[in-house]
């Protein structure tokens, strides 16, 4: 961004950036679909950090601990976590029994979490092949994961009937003209639901919507999550005594990511993709009419 303006900053050539991640230097790392593939991007320039092998779909990263290297939730035609390092060397911590992994955060003890897409299971990975797991959900995805600096771990799951599809390339625009995800109706609205994990593990259900799936997470400085959706573009947030509040209502469809420090942040929203500047929260004068 150059002050309101949006301008091109890398293309990687492929199909879909899926996930982003920020080293401790300033370089980011670009996991890109259908090839399960990360990229280095510095300044605009784009350059190969890693091919995770025999995996199509990268759909999440998290930094580990050094700040030089990603953790990777990947998945097809297995799910899979990746830890890659600095070099670019990828090494396989956990291999589940699901099609895909499709959330990741570091948590505290270098225990790091995990969510599915097929069976909706959060697991807990303890180290290279040592993984238990923490929750089962009802639906079919945890879709985003965050965890407080006391060692608290957020889960958003979804329950849509059926594991939601990946993208896939449109077979009539390949090799004709720049792949992009098939064209094809709207999935329907899934149910989403919003968990807490206290340090011993333990579950408490802070907010569920039957109407309304949820694609995003994040957490403030104070520790309280903010949650898009992927249904009317809304993102609400939700307190200690189970209080919802709805922070905004955009025009989109999709609210694919939030950023939230001190009242102020960003929304990025799709379906059309619109970047929204969050400059104050509510306050006691603020009401419904």
């Amino acid at each position: 961004m150059v002050g309101d303006a949006a301008q091109p900053y890398a293309d990687t050539g492929s199909l879909a950036v899926t996930a982003l991640a920020e080293l401790k230097d300033g370089t980011v790392i670009a996991a890109t679909i259908p090839d399960g593939k990360l990229v280095k991007v510095a300044q605009g320039k784009v350059t190969p950090f890693a091919t995770l092998p025999d995996t199509s779909y990268v759909w999440a990263l998290a930094v580990d601990k050094t700040g030089t290297g990603v953790y990777a939730a990947a998945g097809g035609p297995e799910g899979k976590l990746f830890h890659v390092r600095a070099g670019g060397q990828p090494e396989v911590l956990f291999k589940s029994d699901e099609p895909h992994l499709v959330s990741v955060a570091l948590g505290k003890n270098d225990d790091i979490f995990v969510g599915s897409s097929g069976k909706g299971i959060l697991y807990k990975v303890k180290g290279p092949g040592r993984a238990e797991v923490l929750y089962d959900f009802p639906g079919e995805e945890v879709k985003a994961i965050a965890v407080g600096a006391d060692g608290s771990v957020f889960a958003c799951a979804n329950e849509y009937g059926e594991p939601p599809e990946p993208p896939r390339r449109n077979p009539v625009a390949v090799g004709r003209s720049a792949p992009g995800p098939s064209s094809g109706a709207r999935p329907k609205p899934g149910k989403g639901v919003l968990y807490k994990f206290d340090p011993q593990g333990r579950p408490e259900k802070l907010m569920a919507h039957t109407d309304l799936h949820y694609t995003a997470l994040t957490l403030d400085e104070r520790g309280a999550p903010h949650v898009g959706t992927g249904a009317e573009g809304r993102v609400y947030t939700v307190d200690e005594s189970h209080a919802v509040t709805l922070e905004a209502d955009t025009d989109e469809r999709q609210v694919n990511a939030i950023v939230m420090v001190g009242g102020k942040g960003f929304v990025a929203t799709s379906d059309p993709p619109v970047l929204h500047r969050i400059v104050g929260q509510g306050g006691g004068e603020a009401v419904w009419t």
